[in-house]
């Protein structure tokens, strides 16, 4: 689903879920584009989880106003003896 279609039709009783929102966009508005969707869903009551490569939308002064906001990172490893992801 586009972007612009989960905005226009998102509403306080939605949750949405976004993976890597605005991959393959040059990484400056890449960081815009998502800080700028969290703070349109924060805005609008909708409950939101978002997974990102993208740590400097943590660093946007916009974002950091947001109070209700919880941002989580996920630390990996790789155990090279039974060759599996450490979560």
């Amino acid at each position: 689903m586009e972007l612009r279609t989960i905005l226009k039709c998102a509403t306080h009783n939605s949750l949405v879920i976004c993976d890597e929102l605005a991959v393959g966009t040059e990484l400056t508005s890449a960081i815009s584009i998502v800080g700028a969707s969290i703070v349109q869903l924060e805005n609008r009551d909708i409950s939101f989880i978002s997974a990102s490569h993208l740590h400097e939308v943590s660093n946007l002064d916009n974002i950091k106003r947001l109070t209700r906001l919880q941002i989580y990172h996920m630390n990996v490893t790789y155990d090279e003896v039974k060759k599996v992801l450490i979560y």
